[in-house]
């Protein structure tokens, strides 16, 4: 497939899309994934969504962005906002907290932009639903008992590099259970 190289104004980015999948980018909240990088959100949010000082993941070895009330302009009781970057500095994960009753519209909105995979938002109990882009999976998740809903994009690079660490660290733990005895 064919890669087409655009100019992103917004945060000055160069855009890798297929010509194919142009429309079906995952872009949330400005911030392309897999191309932006943490330093040019750092840079141009770190005020405005009271962004914490930069840390670093143990799972993707990149720098982590964090804010507990970033104050996003249409999403204004949105909670906890995370963004997560590669050893590159590439966004390869965000994720959003935010208020259960905002769901259904946030989904329906979801659905005018990306393929659906998997639905299961009832009114009551437990919800998840799946979409998918050409760069990322979307994901919306709750729980019965709460408040709120978690709004994730990842890449599929941020999935393996949490996949090596959770294998890393069980076989960790089983080398030292296996000491134990």
């Amino acid at each position: 497939m064919r890669i087409l190289t655009l100019m992103v104004a917004g945060l000055g980015s160069s855009l890798m899309i297929s010509s194919v999948q142009a429309a079906n980018v995952a872009a949330p909240l400005g911030i392309e994934l897999g191309i932006t990088s943490c330093t040019q959100v750092n840079e141009s949010k770190h005020s405005e969504w009271k962004l914490d000082e930069p840390r670093i993941s143990a799972w993707s070895k990149g720098t982590i962005l964090a804010s507990s009330s970033p104050g996003i302009k249409g999403l204004e009781r949105a909670g906890k906002l995370l963004v997560i970057c590669d050893p590159e500095d590439h966004v390869i994960y965000l994720s959003l907290v935010i208020p259960k009753e905002s769901v259904q519209n946030i989904a329906s909105g979801l659905d005018k932009k990306y393929k659906s995979v998997q639905r299961n938002l009832p009114r009551l109990g437990g919800g998840y639903a799946k979409w998918s882009a050409a760069n990322a999976s979307i994901k919306i998740e709750y729980q019965h008992v709460s408040f709120d809903a978690y709004l994730t994009y990842e890449t599929k690079k941020s999935e393996a590099l949490y996949n090596l660490y959770s294998k890393e660290q069980a076989r960790k733990k089983q080398s030292a259970t296996e000491s134990q005895l």
